[in-house]
């Protein structure tokens, strides 16, 4: 392939769809572990990445959203397990429990192989000795993404929780697996939650072993947190099938239940399906998934826009369209004057969400620039993003789908310096998406030399702001 840095649109670039991966292509968040499925068909589908659908967009706090917190630890759980000696979990906090966690940051130790060795990349990642004596220390290695950090800090922790604080050590190992998952030492997680035993039928585990101090109550009281991740992990060791069958499991178990958080426990068992469903490329069965939620939340935009983007996926564009069209009419029947933005900031309650009158405009315009790319009018889906980022700068997807549009209307320049200025605006989101920075690098490699010193100062960002565990290879400097 010829590489240019021309911004005619004369001479469009010949690009094949493989080169590009989505953002946030299909996201749907269980407690802590993301399940995020790119599905590189066609370029329609390579540029149509689906914002997720948080927990807390039907159920649950938008603290759950940012930090990745159990939400029973967010909202207290009903009831909360009470210390007794009569219960206690000597095995969580065993040493022997635990292996090795590698010392090493895989970014560092791979630009080094890169790069001259007096090159210097500073990281900007808290360490875990830096939060052992706040309170805090963990939700704050959390937000910053600190995943090594977050694993020796909880391991720490466990080891000095007595076993009688059965919350403290659900928290604290959930977190300490989820940290793990995160740095993808998937079969460590995998291997330590497993020496925890067996949550479903240990009689150790289970109410029923402890009448005098939970009458009445039966099953296990392993949180629900817990038991999905330790499913959740087999998906991640290629055994989606499996992870399928124990969430649907879980899913039967709490429509048993009456209580409201088990009714929204519920809901977010129903995403995580649908997000297996997605990764066996069983589009069908997901949108069949959403139905079902959807029909409990029928006035809610975001899961009728999910449906229809999955419509894309296995080109059914009419039932897309008719989705959009849905989409377009509820928001206004839910707000008339929509192009009002003194009122922008409104707040409005649906179904448990506030949303407000620029984020559902927000909406509109994405899905209205998904059908232009889906009938390959690229200037008018430009149009379509330019307005969304206008109303939000941070918007991390139209900006990565933009720079797309731009990149087959030929502007390789133009969709360059519209992922350097998400990077600028926003490096702690941007740098942290594995699939926006593998785009840029590769339009790097569609130009001449030239760009290399911008690659090195896009590195210098990324290795500041990203995250722990990111992916080396979407750097692409092989």
């Amino acid at each position: 392939m010829e590489r240019s840095t021309s911004n005619v649109k004369e001479n469009p670039l010949s690009i094949k769809t493989s080169s590009f991966q989505t953002v946030n292509s299909i996201e749907f968040n269980s407690p802590g572990v993301n399940s995020v499925i790119s599905v590189d068909t066609d370029r329609a589908s390579l540029l149509t990445p689906f914002p997720d659908i948080q927990p807390s967009s039907i159920t649950w706090e938008k603290l759950f959203n940012a930090l990745e917190l159990p939400p029973s630890f967010l909202n207290c759980q009903a009831p909360p397990l009470p210390e007794s000696s009569k219960i206690s979990l000597d095995n969580w906090v065993d040493p022997d429990i635990f292996f090795l966690i590698p010392n090493s940051d895989s970014l560092l130790d791979y630009l080094k192989k890169h790069f001259p060795k007096d090159t210097i990349f500073n990281r900007g990642l808290p360490k875990a000795e830096e939060n052992d004596k706040y309170p805090e220390g963990t939700g704050i290695l959390i937000t910053s993404q600190s995943w090594h950090a977050l694993a020796i800090h909880t391991k720490k922790q466990i080891l000095s929780t007595p076993p009688t604080k059965l919350d403290t050590l659900m928290r604290l190992w959930y977190c300490h697996i989820l940290a793990l998952s995160k740095l993808g030492l998937i079969q460590i997680a995998r291997a330590e939650i497993q020496k925890l035993g067996d949550f479903e039928n240990d009689p150790k585990y289970q109410f029923e072993s402890y009448p005098d101090i939970f009458p009445g109550l039966y099953g296990t009281f392993v949180s629900f947190e817990i038991r999905i991740l330790k499913v959740l992990l087999l998906s991640h060791l290629d055994d989606t099938k499996q992870s399928l069958n124990g969430i649907y499991l879980l899913l039967h178990e709490t429509k048993k239940q009456t209580i409201l958080l088990e009714r929204n426990l519920e809901i977010q068992l129903q995403l995580i399906i649908a997000s297996l469903l997605i990764k066996m490329k069983n589009i069908p069965s997901a949108i069949k998934v959403l139905k079902k939620i959807q029909k409990k939340y029928p006035k809610h935009p975001e899961i009728l826009s999910a449906i229809g983007r999955l419509h894309i996926q296995i080109g059914n564009h009419d039932e897309a369209k008719k989705y959009f069209r849905l989409v377009e009419n509820l928001i206004k029947d839910l707000k008339k004057s929509i192009s009002n933005y003194n009122q922008q900031n409104t707040p409005i309650s649906l179904n448990a969400k506030t949303i407000n009158v620029k984020q559902l405009h927000e909406i509109i315009l994405m899905n209205r620039s998904y059908i232009s790319i889906m009938d390959n009018l690229y200037d008018l889906a430009t149009q379509s993003l330019l307005e969304v980022l206008s109303l939000n700068p941070n918007h991390l997807v139209a900006a990565n789908n933009l720079a797309l549009c731009y990149l087959y209307q030929g502007q390789l320049k133009k969709a360059i310096e519209t992922m350097e200025n998400m990077i600028s605006a926003g490096p702690s989101l941007a740098c942290s998406q594995e699939s926006f920075i593998f785009n840029l690098s590769t339009m790097y490699d569609l130009t001449s030399n030239t760009f290399l010193h911008k690659k090195k100062l896009c590195l210098d960002r990324i290795v500041k702001y990203s995250k722990d565990g990111l992916n080396v290879s979407c750097l692409k400097l092989n």
